[in-house]
């Protein structure tokens, strides 16, 4: 516990950037979660599936923790 993942520490060759998703990414994970087809349903709750918020027209960036 508390080791560098192998590959990933500050010799490695990618860096923490490297490793979040992209705009792609984050928009098939979108519609996968519109459409049912990537995430399952919740069974028991008594209502329609709520909906991703839509993605801004602008370039995605990292923000950091956000508390």
């Amino acid at each position: 516990m508390g080791q560098p993942l192998e590959g990933f520490g500050l010799a490695g060759d990618a860096s923490f950037l490297d490793l979040l998703p992209g705009r792609a990414e984050i928009e098939q994970a979108r519609s996968g979660w519109m459409t049912s087809a990537r995430f399952g349903d919740v069974h028991g709750y008594d209502g329609g599936r709520l909906s991703a918020p839509a993605l801004p027209p602008v370039a995605l960036k990292p923000r950091g923790r956000v508390c």
